[in-house]
């Protein structure tokens, strides 16, 4: 054996050895199942081959100088999602000893060379896509028929599901907002008014909540084919797509959200539609401002966007202020008018939001901002005292003794859904309020006097986000399924869910469908749930964020011009790290689909200088041999 062979065989034994014990170790706290060990001892096989064949490259463009550091960066970001909250956050506080450090220190070591891996394949890929012989005109022939052909293999498969659940997944939320729609209740704006309007719309041509569901997979469908066949034109092979395509269509997260009736569906579909318009306005400015249709779809998918989640803010926000500075920087007039379509679009909406639906009085229960120092404050006072600015404000929420033993870190509901706070606010009256200006003024007092406190609590409410280990005391409500009714329904609104949606509801807490179809795609979603990598790729967010700051040190030495793609999931990710902490998958599910199509665009437009690529083929051939 020549002594090249003999250092990659001892590397590779080093990393599964490693693997072994670092996920077999009752410090780090993961066990895993056989399926789990052994694909992550695989991914070190794997790793280690690729780090020391391709050591040269990789030393070029991700260890050399100063890229190191981002490269340690990532290994140490990816260590934390991987181990953090089993070696750091079991414990009311933040817990550091130096065994737990040696250990993540080992996790660190074992993290990079499978950062690299990644790495090598995107590079691989990206190379090979963007070097590849192109037939324009048999391109232009094929992509109508690959958009159709994704298009039916999306809505056959998912039409099945369909038939299985019909008429879909409707739990007490949706039934709340269907009655809206049907106008049994009156509006209000504990939903998104702008879908219940537009599933009112959809009640004039079929009373049946199942025809909004449909229009909804339609809609998901043909943008996905409309995506894969752009995709397409630029280089990705018919035979990946289609493949793509069904195995995406089977994932239980796509089919069992697909079909029910919840907001985060089509804000999810429309959150990739406005990543894939600022995709197409990266790649070519002055293609896509002469196309007029470009304006009225990125108007309409941030509208759907900004309206169909409360905290649906977040993107437009982060887009506006991009076009600021891309206004300021190329003074491009066409930038200002899709900022001044999207302002006046977006007070339009607003203003009719409220006239239909007028606020209502404040109330500290339903402030996102006072929900996000209660909590902060419920997780400080376990084991400190609050500073006492903070201590005069809460208290205008809960007393100190109600904050403490109501605290749940994985649970918004603990505080907003209680009758301890709700008896509480009742007897302070006026009083009961916290202004915005207070709010925040009291957050910070935290975070400067209690910041690991302040941050161990945003660490553990938004764990469904990040973290690869669910931790024994919290919950994920992965997938719904049936008619779920809310508490104390009167006759007159069973009777119109009789009419309206299934003669099979009773007044009982819930309708669940009993057939082939529905047994065989729930039984199969529910034992992913045991795979610990499976139950993560198909329900939770973790995998998706290390794959994206991965990506993004790969646009950083590639191609910094698609760094925009990010600005709309960032937009929205950045209000879930603030408020969420309700374990719900829905609530994240965009993470998923998204990250799926950012890595495939990245593949496909990553490489921006295609000379320097056609050099560096060159130069690692030459290397090779």
């Amino acid at each position: 054996m020549k002594k090249d062979e003999i250092k990659r065989v001892a590397l590779i034994f080093c990393l599964i050895s490693l693997c072994y014990l670092l996920f077999e170790s009752e410090t780090v706290g993961i066990n895993l199942d056989r399926i789990s060990m052994i694909v992550f001892l695989g991914l070190s096989v794997l790793s280690g081959y690729f780090f020391f064949t391709y050591t040269e490259d990789f030393k070029e463009k991700y260890i050399r100088k100063k890229a190191w550091i981002f490269t340690l960066l990532i290994a140490m970001i990816m260590a934390f999602i991987i181990a953090g909250q089993p070696l750091f956050l079991n414990q009311v506080r933040i817990y550091i000893t130096l065994k737990r450090l040696l250990f993540y220190s080992l996790l660190v070591i074992w993290c990079v060379p499978v950062e690299l891996f990644f790495l090598y394949l995107l590079e691989k890929f990206s190379l090979k896509i963007n070097l590849k012989k192109v037939n324009k005109n048999e391109i232009k022939r094929n992509k109508r028929k690959v958009f159709w052909i994704c298009f039916m293999i999306f809505m056959s498969i998912w039409t099945i599901v369909f038939i299985g659940m019909f008429p879909g997944t409707i739990t007490s939320d949706s039934v709340d907002q269907y009655l809206q729609a049907l106008g049994v209740w009156d509006l209000n704006n504990s939903h998104p008014v702008l879908m219940t309007l537009l599933l009112r719309a959809s009640l004039i041509i079929i009373k049946n909540p199942a025809f909004f569901i449909y229009l909804q997979i339609i809609f998901f469908a043909f943008l996905l084919s409309s995506i894969l066949s752009f995709l397409y034109e630029h280089g990705l092979s018919k035979i990946f797509i289609y493949t793509f395509s069904f195995l995406f269509s089977i994932l239980p997260s796509s089919y069992l959200l697909v079909v029910s009736l919840w907001k985060d569906v089509i804000f999810t579909v429309s959150l990739l539609w406005m990543t894939y318009l600022v995709l197409k306005l990266v790649l070519n400015e002055k293609a896509f401002f002469k196309n007029k249709i470009n304006f009225i779809s990125f108007i309409i998918s941030t509208m759907l966007v900004s309206f169909f989640r409360h905290n649906g803010i977040g993107p437009f926000v982060f887009v506006i202020i991009y076009f600021i500075y891309k206004i300021i920087r190329t003074k491009n007039k066409s930038y200002v008018i899709l900022t001044i379509l999207l302002l006046i679009s977006y007070g339009g909406i607003h203003t009719l939001n409220n006239h239909l639906c007028p606020p209502v009085d404040s109330n500290t229960s339903y402030s996102p901002l006072t929900n996000l120092v209660t909590r902060s404050s419920g997780q400080i006072l376990q084991t400190s005292k609050l500073p006492k600015y903070t201590e005069k404000v809460v208290t205008h929420y809960g007393s100190l003794k109600i904050l403490k033993s109501e605290y749940d870190q994985y649970n918004v509901d603990s505080y907003g859904f209680n009758e301890k706070f709700s008896s509480y606010q009742n007897k302070l009256g006026d009083n009961a309020v916290i202004t915005t200006k207070e709010a925040f003024i009291a957050y910070m007092h935290n975070l400067f006097e209690h910041p690991l406190d302040t941050i161990k609590e945003r660490l553990d409410g938004a764990d469904i986000l990040w973290n690869m280990k669910q931790p024994d005391k919290s919950f994920n409500h992965r997938y719904g399924t049936g008619i779920w009714l809310p508490a104390n329904l009167g006759e007159k609104e069973i009777e119109a869910l009789k009419k309206n949606v299934s003669s099979s509801i009773t007044g009982d807490e819930a309708f669940v469908p009993n057939n082939k179809i529905y047994n065989i795609y729930t039984s199969f979603a529910y034992k992913l749930i045991n795979i610990f990598i499976l139950d993560n790729i198909v329900s939770r967010g973790a995998v998706y964020i290390m794959l994206l700051f991965i990506v993004a040190f790969y646009l950083f030495k590639n191609n910094r011009k698609l760094y925009p793609i990010y600005i709309p999931m960032l937009g929205n990710t950045a209000t879930w790290v603030l408020l969420l902490a309700f374990q719900a998958y829905r609530y994240i599910w965009y993470i998923e689909v998204i990250t799926v199509f950012i890595i495939l665009f990245v593949v496909v437009f990553g490489k921006y200088n295609l000379k320097v690529a056609n050099n560096n083929l060159l130069k690692n051939k030459h290397k090779r041999k």
